[in-house]
């Protein structure tokens, strides 16, 4: 274990210290005794200690980088993380995990999107590195049992499943004076990101399966406590709440058809799949804010435009929407004439919201109706228009795409 085995004996004195003013060997109380050991004692002795270890001299003042947070590092920090991990797995496991920090081995991490209410008994793969598992609030805010979830949290409490993926994270700690400081922490933020942004493309891809959203209730990365300064795997969270929290039980069929969806979308060029994200977007925003209706008929009309109408055609603009969205998603020609006057009759919505502030109680015309109905219909057609495309392969030009699909039955 190079230099580091000449810690072993005073990290055992520490660790045997704190556990006998330990009352209770719990969580509180080994950290009340740490703190009483800052003064003096073997804790102090440990710390000291670390000045002989070559190794170790960065960690005098160091700044450990590692997703978007940016920890603070330096000898006392070591020492009671060091007992910390001395305690539960034993003083040798604890020197080696410290000694694979600094040979610069990745350490294996998780990016996950929190979910509220959503029905998932083990671990289900959408593809792509992206597991839908069952999750909790304690391990959200990386607490031990469901009734340290205080009162300031109550957002959280509903969490009940969460989309992570899993990605080996490289040793990123710099002096604190370090030029580099900014370059590092901009790569350590951008390999969570890039994380996060695979996970919330399967959660997109999960609403347009009923179609229903996940509630997306937060963030969290989650790391191994074997990472220096570490005292918990929830090293940083974010509640992110959203509008309206459905219930969301898919049988397994419909997950193995987000699997495939999912896998569609990520295997999509990244132009394509970025074009393919504003409707994917559009449609949750709509779905998840009914409750300002207006601002849900103009979301859904942008979805169906993103998807139906190219940025250079400024004109005929319904024209162009209702004839494609029903070429694409009837299959005779009596099916496309009504959806041709359905799709009219809800993007009629998106007009009266944009340019009068509101949408009327019903929309008149033969493909109208209540607004609440057309509403939700317009997110089922637009769900299936989304899957349509990405069973196609998302071609860029839709005129095309239009004649080369079969004729309808009766015409």
């Amino acid at each position: 274990m190079s230099s580091l085995q000449t810690l072993l004996p005073t990290l055992i004195r520490a660790t045997d210290w704190v556990l006998n003013r330990s009352q209770r060997h719990s969580r509180d109380s080994l950290w009340s005794a740490l703190i009483e050991g800052r003064t003096s004692g073997p804790v102090v002795d440990l710390k000291e200690s670390f000045a002989s270890v070559t190794p170790l001299l960065i960690m005098r003042d160091a700044h450990l980088y590692f997703g978007d947070i940016v920890s603070f590092l330096n000898y006392e920090r070591l020492a009671e993380w060091l007992v910390f991990r001395a305690y539960h797995i034993g003083p040798e496991k604890a020197l080696a995990a410290l000694d694979r920090f600094l040979n610069r081995e990745p350490l294996t991490t998780t990016a996950v999107l929190a979910l509220a209410r959503v029905s998932v008994q083990s671990p289900i793969s959408l593809g792509h590195g992206v597991e839908c598992v069952p999750f909790s609030p304690q391990e959200f805010l990386g607490l031990t049992t469901i009734s340290e979830v205080g009162r300031a949290e109550t957002d959280v409490m509903h969490i009940s499943a969460g989309l992570s993926v899993r990605f080996k994270h490289p040793v990123l700690c710099e002096a604190s004076d370090s030029p580099e400081r900014a370059t590092t922490h901009s790569a350590a933020a951008t390999l969570y990101w890039d994380a996060l942004q695979r996970a919330y493309r399967a959660l997109l891809i999960m609403g347009i399966v009923r179609p229903q959203p996940p509630a997306l209730v937060g963030r969290v990365l989650l790391v191994s406590e074997d990472l220096p300064g570490t005292f918990s795997p929830s090293l940083s969270s974010q509640v992110e709440i959203d509008s309206a929290w459905p219930q969301l039980d898919l049988a397994s069929s419909e997950y193995l058809e987000a699997a495939a969806l999912f896998d569609a979308l990520e295997c999509l060029p990244e132009d394509r799949r970025d074009d393919m994200l504003m409707p994917l977007r559009r449609l949750r925003s709509a779905m998840t804010e009914t409750k300002d209706f207006a601002n849900a008929a103009i979301d859904l009309g942008i979805a169906f435009e993103s998807m139906l109408v190219r940025p250079e055609e400024t004109n005929e603009v319904l024209y162009r929407l209702s004839m494609r969205g029903a070429a694409i998603l009837g299959t005779t020609t009596a099916e496309r004439i009504s959806l041709r006057k359905r799709f009219a009759a809800i993007y009629a919505m998106r007009s009266s919201a944009a340019h009068r502030g509101g949408v009327p109680l019903r929309i008149k015309g033969s493909g109208g109706g209540n607004s609440d109905v057309l509403l939700h219909d317009g997110f089922r057609l637009a769900a299936l228009t989304i899957k349509a495309l990405l069973r196609t392969g998302c071609p860029d030009d839709l005129d095309e795409l239009l004649l080369r699909l079969p004729p309808s039955p009766s015409a």
